[in-house]
């Protein structure tokens, strides 16, 4: 069989007469309009992150102040006991969380070597953005932001502001310049082998908790 019947032959399958020799003409590209246009209030972008992050195996937890938030990051560090946790460096200030974090050995990004963060228990984050529609953490890395600390300990704790969720990935993507490494947490991580034996936590965080500050 030639190359011509064997066109001609997937085309009569396709019930049609002869072999298309030209792309279709696309009418739509992109995402539709209906998808780009819509919008949703903040609580309704709060809510729906929180669903989505739960249902993906996250724990959310929204406080209405700054110092709510700093107290609800003490008690989750004070759960989970950890001997070691790592941190980004100056982006952290905004949530004034200093004196929670003095309260344990603390391994900060471009103070320590790599080696000593992937020994840490907890990781401690802020947040580029957060999606709504997938309850997903967007993380870009920096000098002072190492994406380590947020995929080697086994806990990940990120910091973000109700300002910074929006509904769609478009968005993220019209907003963001890309950085060197541009990072999507949906959730814990998850590894399943050929079998489908899903494990939990091996090549990231078994744990994945967003503390958000509703600052508008």
């Amino acid at each position: 069989m030639n190359e011509q019947e064997f066109l001609q032959n997937i085309a009569q399958r396709l019930g049609r007469t002869h072999p298309m020799t030209m792309a279709p003409q696309r009418q739509v590209v992109g995402a539709p309009e209906f998808w780009t246009r819509r919008e949703e209030t903040l609580v309704a972008r709060i809510d729906h992150f929180l669903t989505a992050f739960t249902a993906l195996g996250g724990e959310g937890r929204v406080f209405d102040t700054l110092q709510g938030l700093q107290q609800g990051l003490s008690q989750v560090l004070a759960q989970l006991h950890p001997q070691r946790v790592a941190t980004w460096g100056e982006e952290m200030d905004e949530f004034g969380v200093s004196n929670v974090l003095a309260t344990y050995p603390r391994l900060q990004w471009g103070q320590v070597s790599v080696s000593e963060v992937s020994r840490a228990d907890v990781g401690v984050t802020g947040c580029a953005y957060a999606i709504a529609d997938t309850g997903t953490l967007v993380l870009a890395a920096s000098p002072t932001r190492g994406r380590g600390v947020h995929l080697l300990p086994t806990v990940h704790i990120s910091l973000l502001k109700a300002s910074q969720i929006r509904t769609r990935l478009g968005e993220v993507l019209a907003e963001t310049e890309l950085p060197s490494y541009l990072h999507f947490v949906s959730g814990p991580s998850r590894s399943s082998d050929i079998e489908n034996d899903q494990s939990i936590g091996v090549h990231g965080p078994a744990a994945v908790f967003a503390l958000i500050w509703q600052d508008i």
